[in-house]
């Protein structure tokens, strides 16, 4: 149903009578200061709008993430701690665990000497057993004990020669530096002679050889005096700037023994050389 609408022929009803303000005219005044304050308020905070203020938009707080690159760590080193080898005799006339190995022997011929070639371990065979392993050796007895025990000495191998075996004493230039020093010959003569160094046997190359030890340094050998040879033995170390006096003094005493045995026996001096 459509509303009521008074047409033109309606009575309207009576205005009201609007009264005249009849407060006196301070407190009149009071009221408009009053109006006129509370809209230069208005104007102020809300812009002159009568509508309300909204509440002011809460600060954005926008968050930087800074990503920091951190180093890899470096790799570990993991350190092996191996065992310390044992103490081992490195000087000329001692025997060494490494090194060229000469064996000094006597032999009744060049053919005797040279089927020692293929004998294994040369005319020494198996060696000398040392009573306990190395580092025992040395825990009992120290390096000095070590050194005794692997001191050179003049034996009958099972091969049924006499050797004297040893490491890093050459039977040219170290024998023929001796016999300089014993007998003042010039080393030039001691090379030209035919039985120094004269190959009788060889194998792998001169990986082993049997090499001829000279007449006359085998007798100059079995006729010198011990004193001698200690003196001989000083000098070549003096001459070398290096090596142990008493250990070639031991190793010269032991091949003048093997030159004195050889020629009551007949026999020549060899040496067996293997690299």
């Amino acid at each position: 149903m459509s509303q009521y609408q008074p047409g033109p022929w309606a009575v309207r009803p009576p205005e009201p009578v609007r009264m005249p303000d009849i407060r006196p005219l301070h407190k009149r005044k009071r009221v408009w200061v009053g109006g006129f304050a509370l809209l230069a308020v208005g104007a102020a905070f809300g812009g002159g709008s009568s509508s309300a203020a909204s509440p002011a938009p809460r600060p954005t707080v926008t968050v930087t993430a800074t990503a920091m690159k951190t180093a890899a760590p470096a790799p570990a080193v993991t350190v092996t701690k191996s065992a310390a080898p044992a103490p081992t005799a490195s000087l000329p006339g001692m025997i060494t665990p490494v090194g060229v190995m000469y064996d000094y022997f006597s032999a009744a011929s060049d053919e005797s000497a040279a089927t020692i070639i293929d004998l294994p371990g040369g005319p020494d065979g198996a060696g000398a057993h040392l009573p306990m392993p190395v580092p025992e050796i040395v825990r009992r007895y120290g390096r000095d004990g070590l050194r005794e025990l692997l001191r050179p000495r003049l034996r009958l191998a099972e091969t049924g020669f006499h050797v004297v075996a040893t490491k890093g004493f050459d039977s040219t230039t170290d024998l023929g530096a001796i016999e300089r020093i014993l007998t003042g010959v010039d080393f030039d003569e001691f090379l030209a002679r035919p039985r120094t160094s004269h190959v009788v046997a060889e194998r792998d190359g001169g990986e082993r050889l049997v090499l001829t030890i000279s007449d006359e340094l085998q007798g100059a050998l079995a006729r010198v005096e011990a004193a001698e040879l200690t003196a001989a033995a000083r000098h070549w170390v003096e001459e070398q700037g290096s090596g142990d006096t008493d250990a070639i003094g031991g190793l010269l005493h032991e091949l003048a023994e093997l030159a004195r045995g050889a020629q009551q026996r007949g026999e020549r001096l060899y040496c067996w050389l293997c690299v």
